[in-house]
């Protein structure tokens, strides 16, 4: 949560107070690039896979409604005001992640661009080690060492196969994207 809240300020900054400004260029609505718009848009609020880990940790559970309805809404006020602010910056020329719009000689850029590598990665790969840690028997004991020998698996692993495999990134995206929303639409038609 800091994070983002940081890499917002960062935008912000630039934005603001360093010497980019704010510029209106371009349409507001781009209908060829609706499709990655709404993918993007809703990824931002996929993460359902967080929710038994958050319940199950709340001292109160009774209280999750409230807590994911504060949540979303504090993200959709974020949401909101980095892209009218990256549209104000950028215009048409906004990338999908707007630190790579970003000026990288600014103080404020630098921030948000490591904030973003750093708190993605980690947050990203933290559940799936999770799970693979309460794989491992009792009787090994939860030590420090598994955890630090699963992370670094996954965190070398997870980079051999993206050097070995081209297009990774946009494979990824576009799996995720579909992934995202189908476990939306089942989710929804659960409850």
């Amino acid at each position: 949560m800091i994070a983002s809240v940081l890499v917002v300020l960062c935008l912000f900054w630039v934005g603001l107070v360093d010497d980019v400004g704010i510029h209106s260029k371009g349409t507001p609505l781009n209908l060829a690039t609706l499709p990655v718009s709404v993918g993007l848009y809703g990824y931002c609020y996929s993460g359902h896979g967080v929710f038994p880990n958050i319940y199950t940790s709340m001292a109160k559970p009774s209280q999750f409604p409230v807590v994911l309805l504060a949540s979303f809404g504090i993200c959709t006020l974020m949401y909101a005001a980095v892209a009218v602010m990256g549209y104000s910056m950028f215009g048409e020329s906004t990338e999908s992640q707007f630190t790579l719009n970003l000026p990288q000689d600014l103080v404020a850029s630098k921030i948000a661009l490591w904030t973003t590598k750093e708190s993605t990665y980690a947050l990203t790969l933290s559940p799936v080690a999770m799970s693979l840690e309460e794989l491992i028997p009792s009787n090994h004991g939860k030590s420090r060492f598994y955890s630090i020998a699963i992370r670094s698996a996954l965190a070398f692993s997870t980079l051999l196969v993206g050097l070995a495999i081209p297009f990774f990134g946009l494979v990824m995206s576009l799996i995720g994207s579909f992934l995202t929303m189908l476990i939306i639409q089942w989710l929804q038609y659960k409850h």
